[in-house]
């Protein structure tokens, strides 16, 4: 191909049935049309094309640029704490009848999944309050030697990038963790599940950004560093607002 084929032919902007064009890694130079199929084209379709110039260029630019601007701004401001850092101590008490009720015995129909040492329930306190309840299987030695250490470190960590633990629940028979409810559930299904939207690209920087938040909370400003071991985006759960919060720590 030659160097004068490498342009975008203006008459695809003509083309007014073509809703979605995807033109990246092309080596495509010159000037992008402004009309068409092109008036709404993101910058996702256009990487790959160093050449390319023009007004929705300069777009493009701009866009990087507030992009840029916004990383600059969430990762410099002040790590955002709740003041005043409970302890388990301080955390209300849910009794396991409590819980039974709220889960309805935990019922099938409200289970959220499970892992290799818990099933995770949702539930609907007395009070109104949906949560999730976090039931470790006492079969497993794993799980009865992390329990007290979890409850420990996640009762005195704050932060808004982190799941809230609200109160935990044991006895011989029973060992739970009650912790704030996710509506919009964890990022994997918001990723590979065809159900759900598509996020867009400001939303994945939002999620990736608030990732990074809790991350540089755990390793830089909590009194003891903790490693999240288990980094992946099933363990990356989505809010009302969708804001992103890290979950199953894995801690060491």
């Amino acid at each position: 191909m030659t160097c004068q084929e490498l342009y975008i032919p203006k008459s695809l902007a003509n083309l007014k049935y073509l809703v979605e064009l995807n033109l990246s890694y092309n080596e495509l130079e010159g000037e992008i049309p402004a009309d068409g199929v092109f008036s709404n084209i993101t910058i996702q379709y256009l990487v790959g094309n160093k050449e390319l110039c023009g007004a929705r260029s300069l777009a493009l630019i701009c866009t990087c640029l507030c992009i840029i601007i916004f990383i600059y701004w969430r990762c410099t401001k002040p790590t955002s704490l709740i003041p005043g850092t409970p302890s388990m101590k301080e955390y209300c008490a849910i009794s396991y009848y409590e819980l039974v009720r709220a889960t309805q015995n935990f019922s099938e129909s409200n289970l959220l999944g499970t892992g290799g040492f818990s099933s995770v329930f949702k539930g609907e306190l007395s009070n109104g309050t949906f949560v999730a309840v976090k039931v470790l299987n006492l079969n497993s030695e794993e799980a009865l030697k992390t329990f007290d250490s979890e409850c420990m470190v996640l009762g005195m960590m704050w932060h808004r990038n982190l799941v809230k633990v609200i109160s935990a629940c044991s006895n011989l028979d029973f060992k739970a963790i009650v912790l704030q409810f996710m509506p919009n559930g964890n990022l994997e299904r918001w990723i590979h599940s065809s159900t759900t939207p598509y996020l867009n690209l400001v939303q994945r920087l939002k999620v990736v950004l608030d990732v990074v938040l809790g991350l540089e909370y755990l390793h830089h400003h909590h009194h003891q560093v903790v490693l999240h071991c288990d980094i992946k985006p099933s363990n990356v759960l989505l809010d009302e607002e969708m804001n992103a919060h890290l979950s199953d720590l894995g801690i060491i």
